[in-house]
């Protein structure tokens, strides 16, 4: 039977997230994989990458996790609350650490849970983003992070739909750090943008996609406007 998955935001970062979990060594060795904020989207995605491993998602929506086999209903925020010592050989965190509310619970509870030589990999919104920058020079609120928990305010630019659900953005200087610190040593680094994002019969990405999409390719890595990260716990 054919599963019919929702495409998720920034869709164009599955492929380069692909290209680096392919090229891990010894990835036929990853047995235990934790999908956290997983989506059926993101199930199917990584049964496609490690056909053999045992793949167990965790989201605190059911309805994101209809088609999975091992749903877990709960937060990313007490891993070690719910996992055993050394449990999964990959934790993967695709645009959910902006989401919480504790980063340092998930990261403490990462560390517990993942073997060691484990793997995990994070995408986020970068804070430093160019589109950010720009904003924050002109006096505008930045696009990904949202004060009130409420609608998006401040910029003219984002529509009030989008709001109160970033509460821990990363630049990316600051997510490397944070990796370093809490003792991960850095595999790989890209960057995307959350342009052309197709979700059923619609397209969004924002009224200025086009000139997102160019610009974004042609800034540094520091400066885009998402940020994937690979790390082996050390």
């Amino acid at each position: 039977m054919k599963i019919e998955c929702i495409p998720p935001t920034g869709i164009k970062k599955y492929p380069k997230i692909e290209r680096i979990l392919r090229n891990l060594k010894n990835r036929e060795k990853i047995n235990m994989i934790l999908d956290g904020g997983g989506t059926d989207y993101s199930y199917y995605f990584l049964k496609k990458i490690f056909p053999k491993s045992k793949i167990i998602s965790l989201n605190l929506n059911k309805k994101e996790m209809a088609n999975v086999h091992n749903p877990f209903i709960g937060s990313v925020e007490n891993l070690s609350k719910k996992f055993k010592k050394g449990y999964f050989d990959l934790i993967f965190l695709c645009d959910t650490l902006e989401h919480l509310f504790s980063p340092e619970k998930f990261i403490e509870g990462a560390r517990h849970c993942l073997k060691e030589g484990g793997h995990l990999l994070i995408s986020t919104p970068n804070l430093a983003s160019i589109y950010n920058r720009f904003f924050i020079l002109l006096g505008f609120s930045p696009s990904n992070y949202h004060s009130t928990g409420g609608p998006c305010i401040g910029n003219p630019f984002m529509r009030e739909r989008f709001g109160g659900e970033h509460k821990s953005v990363f630049t990316y200087s600051g997510l490397k750090h944070w990796m370093q610190i809490n003792r991960f040593e850095i595999v790989a680094l890209d960057g995307f943008d959350y342009g052309n994002v197709k979700r059923t019969s619609r397209e969004e990405g924002g009224r200025y996609k086009k000139i997102r999409k160019l610009i974004n390719d042609l800034v540094p890595l520091s400066m885009k406007e998402g940020i994937i990260i690979l790390c082996k716990k050390e």
